[in-house]
């Protein structure tokens, strides 16, 4: 089984894939959404089956890569599977990953917000008038 990043209008879904590469119509599963997928694997971990969790947990990172939305989540559910699996290694690894997506975006939020306040014309005339400038004469 694969599962594939569906973007449609209203929903994020991921499509089931059966072994040879079709997808499975609606009354086999159809398509789900991704929050179901991840509660699922979520629910495997509840019930301590890890080996079946890291399998969907493989698939769900594979199919949503690209989707900064999920990264994040995913990548934490991955740290959770393997550190209960006593899977140190990847378990680091995932946390790296995590700690490199939080300092992009940090860093991000920092440009964002040093470029807004230059920016803002509120600021500078708030800065002024506390000098005690007169704008007009």
């Amino acid at each position: 089984m694969e599962c594939i990043l569906v973007n449609g209008p209203f929903a994020n879904a991921v499509k089931v894939m059966d072994v040879d590469g079709n997808e499975r119509k609606p009354d086999e599963w159809g398509a789900f959404p991704v929050w179901s997928v991840i509660d699922r694997c979520i629910i495997l971990c509840a019930n301590r089956r890890y080996s079946e969790a890291e399998i969907l947990y493989k698939e769900i990172k594979s199919s949503l890569s690209a989707n900064m939305l999920f990264k994040r989540n995913v990548l934490s559910l991955g740290v959770f599977i393997y550190c209960k699996m006593k899977r140190a290694a990847d378990a680091s690894q995932l946390l790296d990953e995590l700690q490199k997506i939080q300092e992009e975006e940090d860093h991000h939020l920092v440009d964002r917000t040093a470029r807004s306040i230059a920016a803002d014309p509120l600021t500078i005339l708030a800065r002024v008038e506390s000098k005690g400038v007169e704008l007009l004469p």
